[in-house]
């Protein structure tokens, strides 16, 4: 599975590849990706519009819950 950053800029979208994640047989935490919002928002005042758009290249994949440390310790 793919993850991507797309971030919203004043060209248009910008999609940036934050990690590759591949599934196991039984649930676990996937590792920290790190979406480089500190350097997006930095480049706009301090905002950074994003969304995480997550593509399977195998098959079906399942997403339980994505977390967002909203003060990006």
């Amino acid at each position: 599975m793919t993850v991507r950053v797309v971030y919203e800029t004043a060209l248009g979208s910008v999609a940036v590849v934050v990690g590759t994640l591949a599934p196991g047989a039984s649930w676990e935490p996937s590792p920290i990706l790190h979406s480089g919002a500190a350097v997006a928002a930095a480049i706009k005042g301090g905002v950074a519009h994003m969304s995480i758009r997550f593509t399977s290249s195998k098959g079906t994949a399942r997403i339980d819950d994505v977390y967002l440390d909203p003060r990006m310790r």
